[in-house]
């Protein structure tokens, strides 16, 4: 294919994706950071998702955005050793853990939320509610494309 032939980097989706994605992780981290040195972007989701539904297994905890399975005991481990989480043992499953948010987790993670609100605010402002539901449906979709085309 010739030069003539491509689009613009600037003007390709992926490109514009992945360049929003970084921005996005470095101002994330940099507000963090603020609050909390060496508290990352991932352990904040996961704080998040045990905030909204406490008690979820390390399976469940681990998908898209915290990755793999063995990450997602990394990032427990990081969140026990500061005293965010704990582990108990499932009881229908005793070879599982169910995660739980400690009380000083839960404290630390409200502190958090009108930082988080405050900052979703500002990213979304002049983005309507139909344009980001749109955005989503196009997110999904490419990610569904990305994982029908990675097997």
């Amino acid at each position: 294919m010739e030069k003539n032939e491509l689009i613009d980097l600037d003007d390709f989706l992926i490109y514009q994706i992945y360049g929003s994605a970084r921005l996005l992780r470095f101002k994330l981290q940099k507000l963090l950071d603020a609050n909390e040195p060496n508290f990352t972007p991932e352990q904040a989701f996961l704080l998040y998702k045990l905030y909204m539904k406490d008690g979820q297994s390390q399976r469940q905890l681990a998908d898209k955005i915290l990755n793999d399975y063995p990450n997602i005991t990394r990032l427990i481990d990081k969140l026990e050793k500061k005293g965010y989480v704990r582990r108990e043992i499932a009881e229908n499953d005793r070879r599982m853990f169910n995660i739980y948010m400690s009380e000083n987790g839960r404290s630390r993670f409200k502190s958090y939320i009108p930082l988080i609100m405050d900052e979703r605010e500002k990213l979304l402002e002049g983005v309507s509610s139909d344009e980001e539901k749109i955005v989503k449906n196009v997110l999904k979709r490419i990610e569904e494309n990305v994982r029908k085309y990675s097997s």
